[in-house]
């Protein structure tokens, strides 16, 4: 893996990227420093940032201050192939940064690199090249500018072990290098390439009527629990989020309840309801520093049925069933609250191309329907793929009847009807 690191970092070869882990710098505020090393470091290789390894260290309750054996023990927990550790202190206008290299079998190298701005071409080349010569095992200072230099304190036995350097390829362009070093920058939860949810909610359920008629038809309402799964995959984003590629993925929702029933009076018996939503799609995401902010498209429905064979007679349930399904075009933002939650809203139009026995003649008749939803919520991780996912969600799909003769719309003066849902949720969450 050593030999292959160097050809990768030396010539720019990307054959099997190595696991490079950053972990946050001394004296380094909001992981400023330590970002632009991670970008760097990125060109070569894949990149655990900053943020992931410091929560790492909160779990394993390490200080600040790694010494060898907690460099050895974080980067084996983050299942790296290198650790980058470091130490930054200013001196007037001028600031240095000790990098510390710790790769698997090797004890930590370690370099000074001094700098104004850590923003500049300079200051990023100075890195490459301190990465360079840790890969490479050299200790030769010959030809290396002053502002990169080995500390006096590397292990001797590895200022033993020195290695012919490798040169860049003749000619190659820093520009055209591969880039993928944004995985490890990414927001702890939104940002991730994968998103599975799969929890439980608990909604409530109306459907009201607007009529002047002393017949008209009863207010309906509700309530009861639901198993729901939720996902979405950014298969272009497993390794980056920039590109076309990346943006492009698809998105889906199952939604159940159970145990509801409605009363029906002068009837013994309660009777039972079908009652599910469904939603599945594809979406265009795009971030904007840790933000993101997704459109798309998708097909659902839902549903609300009465099993009325229980029923001794089916008529005294005074409810119409609904079964809509449509087109739901929509949009979703997610943006950090903190390095570990992040909040969401988003909402969709219905399009619905049926609506299932209400808008049948002996029902309600034909109307004009108009559907929308809104969610929002928090997600919240707990560890480096999994947390818990938090939202709620309204929908509303209202008609406006046409009244034509011979319908229920005509003969009890309904104007409009408008169906609701509320629904909170809890879930388990797991993302990559």
């Amino acid at each position: 893996m050593r030999a292959l690191f160097v050809l990768i970092l030396l010539t720019g070869v990307a054959l099997a990227k190595p696991t490079v882990a950053v972990a946050p710098f001394e004296g380094d505020s909001d992981n400023k420093v330590a970002d632009i090393v991670a970008d760097v470091a990125g060109e070569d290789a894949k990149v655990i940032g900053p943020e992931k390894a410091e929560r790492m260290m909160e779990k394993l309750e390490m200080s600040s201050e790694l010494e060898q054996k907690d460099l050895t023990k974080l980067r084996a927990k983050l299942d790296a192939d290198v650790i980058l550790s470091g130490k930054l202190e200013k001196d007037g206008k001028s600031r240095t940064l000790e990098l510390g290299v710790t790769e698997k079998g090797r004890p930590t190298q370690k370099f000074t690199v001094t700098f104004k701005k850590a923003d500049s071409e300079k200051f990023k080349n100075q890195v490459r090249k301190a990465l360079g010569r840790s890969a490479s095992g050299s200790d030769d200072d010959e030809g290396e500018p002053d502002e990169v230099k080995k500390s006096d304190d590397d292990d001797d036995d590895d200022k033993k072990k020195k290695k012919k350097k490798k040169k860049r390829r003749g000619g190659e362009d820093e520009d055209e290098q591969e880039e993928d070093g944004d995985k490890g920058n990414r927001h702890a939860v939104t940002q991730v390439a994968i998103r599975v949810w799969a929890g439980a909610s608990f909604g409530r359920r109306t459907l009201t009527n607007d009529s002047t008629a002393t017949n008209k038809p009863p207010s309906v309402g509700t309530a009861g629990p639901a198993g729901r799964i939720e996902g979405e995959v950014y298969p272009g984003a497993l390794d980056t989020i920039k590109g076309v590629a990346a943006g492009i993925g698809v998105f889906g929702r199952y939604e159940r309840a159970f145990g509801v029933s409605i009363n029906v009076p002068l009837d013994p018996d309660d009777s039972t309801i079908q009652q599910s939503n469904f939603m599945a799609g594809v979406r265009y995401r795009l971030s904007v520093s840790q933000a993101t902010i997704a459109i798309g498209v998708a097909y659902a429905g839902r549903k609300y049925i009465a099993d009325r064979s229980v029923l001794d007679d089916p008529n005294a349930l005074d409810m119409p069933d609904v079964k809509y399904k449509g087109v739901a075009p929509g949009i979703i933002a997610r943006f950090p609250i903190t390095p570990t939650i992040g909040g969401y809203v988003g909402g969709d139009l219905l399009l619905l191309m049926s609506t299932g026995p209400i808008q049948q003649t002996v029902n309600y008749g034909p109307a004009d329907v108009l559907g929308f939803e809104f969610e929002g919520g928090l997600d919240v991780a707990f560890g480096t793929n999994y947390g818990l996912h938090i939202g709620a969600d309204f929908s509303q799909i209202g008609f406006t009847f046409g009244a034509k003769p011979g319908t229920m719309a005509a003969a009890r003066s309904v104007k409009k009807a408008t169906d609701r849902t509320y629904s909170l949720l809890a879930a388990f969450a797991v993302m990559y």
